[in-house]
């Protein structure tokens, strides 16, 4: 190339790299102007993309006892935390809008890669230990823990944390119903069940120490700990003289899920209570998912005979927890264990009433009809006899039979087989007589007494349940998902006897000779 062509190339060069410098320098200014260089590769220059954040809360409301709107005053300070093991700063709302910026005294959070990350917030920044909620008669607001958690956030845009309210929200609604008036209501005590302590680090809720809690005297609220408190006695109300309890029976009305308000309707009668549960979508969204009313149709008192009593070996008896049977045939029972220094053998099955099935027996051990029916703590497995007895002469297909038949056929066999299931049911002592009550020999049941033990009710095996509870905390024998042998004989010269599935209602017959699962149980007759 000659000297003036390479001149003039390296003239044009010179200019346009001029130019190019301008240009650059010029979209230097421009991004000085709105945001930091892009930075290459995936780290970030230290101290230079710090984080923005602007915090939201659902359910905006009333301050008047949680925390349903920001304030902006400075004193709602948070926790946040960039990735899973970030550091942690303190920011703080500084207006009611909900923006948010690094609070006084602690270093703002920085983005040091281009990698997308969770952002971690939860309100009080500072760890809540052992924290007695026991007492929310003057509102909650301090007890209303926050937490927020935004996935996939990058440093090139704003993070929006949507906050969360971490407990539950009880609130009950006392109506007056039969046998009570407004002024009745307004004297009502309402006690809510639940974790009396919490804690809060982090983002993290935990309870402790479960008991009664006293809500709010405005509106009758709670904030609670999550929870599953279906089958738990829940909701206590007293007025005057009467004391009721309310344990839910299904998830729909037990499971108290964080962030959502569950409402109680309750109409409170003389006799008992009606309760509507509602579930409102959101912390305090009006938008309700109701649940039909069940109605208490009978109350039972811990010192009151009942089924599902603990009996024990001294011909005593203490309470199994039973407190209301609902119209739906399910019982509510409370957490109540066996007495302590006594040695549990039996547990109250039946009661008789104008419903109870003919007793067509007579027991020598006391005079007239039995109060109830008592089925021991254990079980055994075994044949009824070594031989078949070929004995066939029952005729009372649905009547209490069992202490009959049990004597006749030890009567009539003893000295000829081995009566297996008969002779371990005669082998338990029999109770005492008391200044209270009689009791008979035990015996082996028929089928109108198994029938009674499962006590079918809509669908619902109501006795069979409180018998199954109690049985496992007086550590018993449950029933098994198998054939209980009866007393009862049937057709070919007595080669097969009944036999009844509590936990089915089935009832196949079965050779005398094959092994089954037996109860024993005795009568009681109160003086």
């Amino acid at each position: 190339m000659c000297a003036a062509c390479l001149h003039s190339k390296n003239y044009i060069m010179r200019r346009r790299n001029k130019y190019l410098s301008i240009f650059l320098a010029a979209g230097g200014m421009l991004a000085s102007c709105s945001q930091a260089d892009e930075p290459g590769g995936s780290t970030l220059p230290a101290d230079k993309y710090p984080l923005e954040l602007k915090a939201t809360l659902g359910a905006m409301q009333s301050r008047s006892v949680g925390k349903d709107a920001w304030s902006g005053d400075g004193s709602e300070i948070f926790g946040v935390r960039i990735g899973s093991d970030g550091r942690v700063a303190k920011y703080v709302i500084t207006d009611a809008a909900g923006n948010a910026g690094a609070a006084s005294g602690s270093t703002p959070l920085y983005w040091d890669n281009t990698e997308k990350a969770t952002v971690s917030a939860w309100l009080p920044c500072d760890a809540q230990t052992d924290v007695d909620i026991s007492d929310q008669s003057a509102g909650y607001a301090s007890f209303d823990y926050l937490a927020a958690t935004a996935a996939g956030q990058s440093y090139m845009a704003p993070v929006s944390l949507q906050f969360t309210h971490k407990m539950t929200k009880v609130r009950c609604i006392l109506k007056p119903g039969k046998g009570m008036t407004d002024a009745d209501i307004a004297t009502a005590t309402v006690r809510i069940s639940g974790y009396r302590s919490v804690s809060f680090s982090e983002g993290t809720l935990t309870g402790a120490a479960f008991g009664w809690i006293t809500p709010t005297a405005s509106d009758c609220e709670a904030l609670i700990v999550p929870q599953n408190m279906t089958g738990k006695e829940f909701i206590s109300i007293t007025v005057g003289n009467h004391g009721y309890i309310y344990t839910p029976q299904t998830d729909d009305a037990g499971l108290l899920k964080e962030g959502l308000t569950h409402v109680y309707s309750i109409t409170v009668n003389a006799t008992g209570i009606e309760v509507t549960e509602a579930v409102s979508s959101a912390w305090g969204d009006g938008g309700e998912e109701n649940v039909p009313p069940v109605n208490v149709v009978e109350t039972f008192t811990a010192g009151q005979l009942k089924i599902g009593d603990y009996v024990y070996s001294d011909g005593t008896f203490s309470d199994g927890g039973l407190r209301y049977r609902l119209e739906n045939g399910i019982f509510v029972i409370s957490d109540t264990q066996p007495a302590d220094g006594k040695t549990c053998v039996g547990i109250i099955y039946h009661l008789r009433d104008a419903s109870s099935p003919q007793d067509g027996c007579t027991y020598s051990e006391f005079s007239g009809a039995p109060t109830g029916y008592i089925v021991s703590l254990d079980q055994n497995f075994s044949a009824f006899a070594n031989e078949n007895p070929a004995a066939n002469d029952q005729q009372e297909w649905d009547n209490i039979i069992g202490y009959k038949y049990t004597r006749h056929y030890y009567d009539k066999y003893k000295n000829s087989y081995t009566l297996y299931a008969i002779e371990w049911c005669m082998g338990h002592t029999t109770l005492p007589s008391t200044g209270y009550c009689d009791f008979s020999s035990w015996y082996l049941p028929a089928r109108a007494e198994y029938v009674l033990m499962r006590g079918e009710s809509n669908g619902n095996t109501p006795v069979l349940n409180i018998l199954q509870s109690n049985l496992k905390k007086a550590s018993g024998s449950q029933f098994e998902n198998s054939d209980y042998m009866t007393c009862l004989f049937f057709g070919n010269y007595g080669l097969y006897v009944w036999s009844y599935n509590l936990l089915t209602g089935d009832m196949p017959g079965v050779e005398t000779n094959q092994n089954r699962y037996h109860r024993a149980v005795c009568a009681f007759h109160t003086k």
